[in-house]
């Protein structure tokens, strides 16, 4: 347009120098009429011959005629009977205009079978400018309008815009198939509420789509930030749709769920050896969901990796933090220990087949290891089945081998034998004092072994025995104990209980009163002390009764021995007693003096069954009853003045005695009896009434 613009203006100028010429008013024109203007660089006029005469200068000249004053009087001019000779058009002295550059707005595109093309041309101001378009491959790319165009089938093609002036511009295309599908990074995804989710969207090879469509099915779930993005908003179920332009579409599944509100960790403590690495996972409640969790370790002992592995850096302890979106998090607290330098395990194991064995690995106290591989040489013959468990599935050998995370091992040697034929115990009678335990010895033919027995024992309130074969001597008498192979064979053997070797201890002569001093006297020679009577008399605190203005005072006899052991109940300085309290309290102090590791523990007031178990499991008792466990009918009264200074009336039944429980059995129990220096035995139901009379006192030792 603006070439258009210029040429017509220079044409308009060439006319208008031309104007002055022709409308000229002189006399004499010119004598060629194309002389319309002079050369400015010569003297001589255009268009004449150079070698006609010059004008007679002796010729007068002709005199101007004067015209009269009025209208002018216009002298017709006489017509040229010369040729004349048209004057050549001089060149313009301004430059032309510069053209304009033209751009396409395709070079080198790429479409789909079925897509439109749009070409246009504009110039360097950004204007179209009008051009007309061709194509080399109208099979191909069918122009059904100026500058647009419809791919129908692929291959390649060039477009040509051509422009008024003649310049050409050039697009090339290439046209692929239409996608025929379209495949999704993602069939089904799960986000958390706030959670960001970009899809990817993959053509055939081969296919081209100009453009993919990407739409959420409820926006109130799942609102699109642009382009293939969204934004989780709320929970809820949806889709998310992509289009190509040629309509085909695929979907991908969307579930929305809330924040957690706590997360769970599959740790909540473990120890680590140093330069051993642990990978810390964790579990959000079901419905619930984070596309992220952080994890932060607050000590130098531990660091932790963005996917939670733990690494043990140096001794000390550290607490690992799991922390979802939304805040929830749990923690771990981390130990870490020395590397192990040894594993304690089994050196040799006797098994059967069919048997399964767990091995239970230990390291020293200062060490840590939180895992342990483990293995067999012989998978035909013990076979791993579980973590630390082993099946022995045939007779023969193999070597466990257990390796730390820093390579330290242990290895056992595993046999796997048949079952014996025959088998006997080492001995056919076992004796024992009750509250002991033992486990009698089985022989069996060489070459042969039994993992697992079955025992029985004919009289369990005797002797029982456990899975082990371990008998417990639990009341005076005998049992008979069996064990029993798999396979059906036995052996027998008899258990003798005795009492417990409490040795006999007089109160006599000097103590007639000083029962609980010589009853604990034997109980700690029975546990290894160096200790006599006199000695553990001057450790019990006591008191006597005093008379004042006729009434009779005396000391709390859970807090101090009532009188004199060394008097009787009639002498001048009688003397009476003291109860469990004080007693426990001296027998402390007695332990205590001799650097003893023994505690003096008062059981008064617990059931008689569970004072007979205290002497099953080995513990002679200090018990209260009355002597030759005869009914007491007489009681010694007096008053005690408490810290408060109010009183309070105490009776004492006389013929209290203090025994040593050492023994039981099915309808009797053994007692030391201090008065006559000896064991005694008694109905167990005569002896549990009387020393329910008194209280139900006792104290043992553990």
């Amino acid at each position: 347009m603006k070439k258009t613009l210029c040429l017509l203006l220079v044409s308009v100028l060439l006319l208008v120098s031309l104007l002055p010429a022709a409308a000229a008013g002189d006399a004499t024109p010119p004598e060629n009429a194309a002389a319309l203007s002079e050369d400015p660089t010569t003297s001589e006029p255009q268009g004449t011959d150079p070698a006609a005469p010059a004008d007679d200068p002796t010729e007068p000249p002709t005199e101007p005629v004067t015209e009269p004053a009025g209208e002018p009087v216009t002298q017709p001019e006489e017509p040229s009977t010369e040729p004349t000779e048209e004057k050549p058009e001089e060149p313009s002295t301004e430059p032309p205009a510069p053209l304009l550059a033209l751009r396409l707005n395709e070079e080198s595109v790429i479409c789909g079978v079925g897509e439109t093309l749009t070409l246009f041309v504009t110039d360097e101001t950004g204007d179209r400018v009008p051009v007309s378009f061709t194509t080399d491959a109208p099979a191909l790319l069918t122009q059904t309008a100026v500058g647009v165009f419809l791919a129908t089938a692929p291959g390649f093609a060039t477009v040509t815009a051509t422009a008024a002036d003649g310049r050409e511009l050039l697009c090339f295309v290439t046209i692929w198939n239409a996608p025929h599908e379209i495949t999704l990074g993602d069939e089904e995804v799960t986000l958390g509420v706030g959670d960001t989710y970009e899809v990817e969207a993959f053509l055939p090879v081969g296919t081209y789509s100009g453009s993919l469509q990407y739409v959420s099915g409820d926006e109130s779930v799942l609102f699109p930030l642009g382009e293939n993005r969204f934004y989780a908003i709320s929970g809820g179920s949806t889709t998310i749709t992509v289009f190509a332009q040629n309509g085909v579409s695929e979907s991908v599944s969307v579930t929305v769920l809330p924040l957690p509100d706590e997360v769970t960790l599959s740790d909540d403590a473990l120890t680590l050896g140093v330069g051993e690495t642990y990978k810390l996972s964790f579990a959000l409640p079901e419905g619930t969901f984070s596309r992220s969790v952080s994890f932060q370790s607050n000590g130098a002992a531990v660091t932790v990796s963005k996917t939670g592995k733990l690494t043990a850096i140096q001794k000390g302890v550290a607490i690992v933090t799991v922390t979802a979106q939304g805040g929830a998090a749990a923690s771990c607290t981390v130990t870490v220990k020395k590397a192990p330098k040894s594993i304690n395990i089994p050196a040799l194991l006797k098994l059967n087949p069919g048997d399964t064995y767990t091995f239970t690995p230990k390291l020293a106290s200062s060490a840590g290891a939180h895992k342990l591989t483990i293995r067999s040489d012989n998978k035909k013959v013990f076979k791993q089945t579980d973590d630390m468990t082993f099946t022995a599935k045939k007779t023969g050998s193999a070597t466990v081998t257990v390796t730390a995370y820093n390579g330290v091992s242990a290895t056992c040697d595993v046999q796997v034998c048949k079952l014996p034929k025959k088998l006997r115990f080492a001995s056919s009678r076992y004796q024992r004092p009750m509250g002991t335990c033992y486990a009698p010895e089985i022989i069996l033919p060489e070459n042969t072994y039994c993992s697992s027995y079955s025992f029985t024992s004919s009289n369990p309130d005797v002797a029982s025995v456990d899975e082990t074969g371990t008998v417990w001597f639990r009341s005076v008498g005998e049992a008979v104990i069996t064990a029993e192979t798999p396979n059906g064979k036995s052996a027998t053997c008899t258990v003798s209980v005795t009492n417990i070797p409490v040795p006999c201890v007089s109160q006599l002569p000097r103590y007639p009163t000083g029962c609980e001093a010589a009853s604990c006297t034997a109980l700690l020679q029975y546990y290894g002390y160096d200790i006599t009577v006199d000695e553990m008399v001057a450790t019990i605190p006591r008191e006597n009764l005093v008379r004042r203005n006729g009434v009779l005072y005396g000391p709390d006899i859970n807090k101090k021995f009532v009188g004199n052991p060394t008097g009787s109940y009639t002498s001048a300085t009688p003397g009476y007693g003291a109860f469990s309290p004080c007693i426990t309290k001296a027998l402390q102090k007695a332990i205590n003096a001799r650097g003893g590791g023994h505690t003096a523990k008062r059981i008064s007031g617990c059931s008689f069954k569970k004072l007979l178990k205290q002497v099953s499991k080995g513990r002679p008792a200090i018990v209260w009853a009355t002597y030759q466990m005869m009914n007491p009918k007489t009681k010694n009264s007096w008053t005690i003045v408490e810290s408060d200074g109010t009183t309070r009336q105490f009776s004492y039944p006389r013929g209290t005695h203090v025994f040593v429980l050492k023994g039981y059995s099915k309808n009797h129990v053994t007692l030391m009896d201090p008065y006559t220096k000896s064991n005694v035995t008694y109905s167990i139901s005569t002896f549990e009434a009387r020393w329910n009379l008194l209280g139900k006192q006792a104290i043992v030792l553990v």
